[in-house]
């Protein structure tokens, strides 16, 4: 009964969408940065329509933690590689959607592309974090 009544226990905690939009024409380095709200460990990035890719195109993101100036953003890589950039080819048709992790948790996040986008691109990022919810009054 113990591991049902943490089963109960356990959910996620997740954020209100954010939409970063890339403009066509544009890798998104001039697009500021979406607010989460508060720091999340995993964030589920959903891109509805990859028709504003160019073919070649890769993303990559940087990612900052609560209160960090705009321009202080860090680039996302690798786990456990720190000399090796995160990025990911992204299709030119249909729809997409990833996880990115952040082992401290990033409020803040922002996508490069390596070439200008054909289309406007959105990009849709929920954070979520496994949050434990005391229902006993007790540890």
């Amino acid at each position: 009964m113990a591991n049902a009544k943490a089963a109960i226990q356990q959910g996620y905690g997740r954020s209100d969408r954010a939409r970063f939009t890339i403009p066509s024409g544009s890798t998104g380095a001039n697009v500021f940065r979406v607010d989460l709200g508060r720091p999340y460990a995993f964030h589920v990035i959903r891109i509805e329509d990859c028709t504003g890719f160019q073919a070649g195109t890769t993303i990559s993101a940087k990612v900052a933690n609560d209160d960090t100036p705009a321009q202080l953003m860090c680039t996302l890589c690798e786990a456990n590689e720190p000399n090796i950039t995160w990025s990911k080819a992204v299709p030119t048709t249909g729809a997409i959607q990833f996880i990115l992790t952040h082992a401290f948790g990033a409020r803040y996040i922002s996508f490069l592309l390596n070439q200008n986008s054909d289309g406007i691109v959105n990009i849709d990022v929920y954070g979520y974090d496994p949050t434990f919810i005391n229902q006993s009054g007790g540890v």
